[in-house]
């Protein structure tokens, strides 16, 4: 992710409502996808952290029917809590 993508992440560009192609336009195809239940997940880790935190600092986008629904690890974690699992790691 570039400098100028983790811009738009960090600064708010990235709304709720926001179509699932917006996204990809301003942050550039995710490091990892997952689907969970009816939910689809992009995870961007800003170009900030350091690997050894890669997993850990990944912001998880939430997708539900090409919308954005919800960012941020809280909103992954209850939506994983709340349905159970995880289909489709990518």
């Amino acid at each position: 992710m570039h400098f100028a993508q983790t811009t738009a992440l960090a600064n708010g560009k990235i709304k709720i409502g926001m179509s699932r192609g917006e996204v990809i336009v301003y942050l550039g195809s995710p490091q990892k996808s997952e689907t969970v239940g009816s939910t689809e997940f992009l995870f961007y880790t800003p170009v900030w952290y350091v690997l050894p935190l890669f997993v850990s600092s990944q912001n998880p986008i939430a997708i539900r029917d090409g919308k954005v629904v919800g960012m941020g690890k809280s909103h992954y974690d209850s939506i994983t809590q709340t349905t159970g699992s995880v289909q489709g790691d990518r």
